[in-house]
């Protein structure tokens, strides 16, 4: 049995791959054009998206992404430890370079700490 995945699906998938910052509300014809797939099967593949709550179709025809996608985002980042995955690599780092090293997200204008790890030997 192959790995090939399935087609409706990834069409699906890639239709919402479609929005981006500005543009957050696409037509059908706009989302056959992005996507390269014929309108009949934007048509289709949206609407049951749409059924699903993964878009809402405004009452222009206009598509823009759904709440569900906003429950599976944080369901995700509820799940998602990034101090699991960062702290394996500062505590080597650490280590090797004999320096302290920190881990920052960048906010307009300033930096955040998230996650600091020491060397475990002393400054020479």
């Amino acid at each position: 049995m192959g790995n090939d995945g399935v087609a409706a699906v990834e069409k699906a998938l890639a239709l919402l791959d479609c929005f981006k910052p500005g543009a957050e509300a696409l037509s059908l014809a706009a989302l056959a054009q992005a996507s390269g797939m014929h309108k009949t099967t934007v048509y289709r593949l949206m609407n049951s998206l749409e059924r699903m709550s993964y878009v809402i179709r405004s009452e222009s025809g206009a598509y823009s992404l759904g709440p569900r996608l906003l429950y599976l985002g944080k369901l995700y980042e509820q799940s998602f430890h990034l101090s699991s995955v960062v702290e394996p690599v500062l505590h080597a780092l650490a280590a090797a370079t004999r320096e302290s090293a920190s881990y920052y997200v960048v906010d307009p204008g300033r930096r955040r700490g998230r996650v600091r790890s020491e060397p475990s030997e002393g400054l020479a």
